[in-house]
């Protein structure tokens, strides 16, 4: 006759348990003690008998669960539950207002789209006249000498004087003109976001009936349904 065991044979206080062998479990920053969790799991589920398939893991020599293969079937339970597991977690980690049945935050993204443009001409021209006058006077004179015969000196023979004058008058004008022509275009484009937060009472249920659903709902405690999923999975459920 196979006897029954229990999962405290399986797992006893004396060496390690599933929780110490889990990798990182979602929820291992807020139960960060395995021993603790290993402890609680035996208090809670110990007298639960295992399945008889446990024996796969069991040690030959003592009967125990331990080493590689309780790294082998804490790796197994958590990759059957660990996916329902991290919703429930967020379901745990949730925040929320007992009395608020409504809270949430409405986006709006509005896309703008301004084109303008700004055409601009002009003509610019101008006349300049430039004059100039200029005069010069000069006065010359002089004498000529002659030589008599066989003289060796000379003497007068008549003077010359004169006056010169010379004057410029000058008119320069100029005209310059142009047209300037400036087109330009701006475009204003993006895009407008705001928010709507709406939260509170909306009177469809009354504020007791609201502290009442949250009282009960934290009578759930989620690492009570952990173990609850993992004797499930491993342990019939009678005793």
């Amino acid at each position: 006759m196979i006897q029954m065991k229990k999962l405290s044979d399986y797992f006893p206080l004396t060496s390690d348990g599933l929780f110490t062998a889990f990798i990182n479990p979602v929820w291992a920053v807020d139960f960060p003690d395995t021993a603790e969790l290993d402890t609680y799991f035996i208090f809670k589920y110990g007298e639960r008998i295992g399945f008889k398939k446990l024996e796969m893991f069991a040690d030959t020599t003592d009967g125990t669960i331990k080493g590689d293969n309780l790294d082998k079937l804490a790796a197994m339970i958590y990759n059957v539950h660990g996916r329902a597991w991290e919703q429930v977690y967020k379901v745990y980690k949730a925040e929320y207002d007992p009395l608020n049945n409504t809270d949430f935050v409405e986006t709006i993204r509005e896309k703008t789209d301004n084109t303008r443009v700004i055409d601009s001409e002009g003509t610019s021209g101008g006349t300049g006249t430039t004059t100039s006058n200029a005069t010069s006077t000069g006065n010359t004179s002089g004498a000529n000498n002659v030589y008599g015969f066989n003289s060796v000196s000379s003497v007068g023979d008549s003077d010359n004087t004169g006056n010169s004058s010379d004057t410029t008058n000058a008119t320069t004008t100029s005209t310059n003109s142009g047209n300037t022509t400036d087109d330009s275009t701006i475009t204003d484009d993006g895009i407008k976001v705001t928010e709507h937060t709406k939260s509170g009472n909306i009177g469809v249920t009354e504020s007791i009936t609201l502290l009442t659903s949250s009282k009960d709902f934290w009578k759930w405690s989620f690492i009570d349904q952990i173990m609850q999923d993992i004797c499930d999975m491993i342990a019939l459920s009678i005793y």
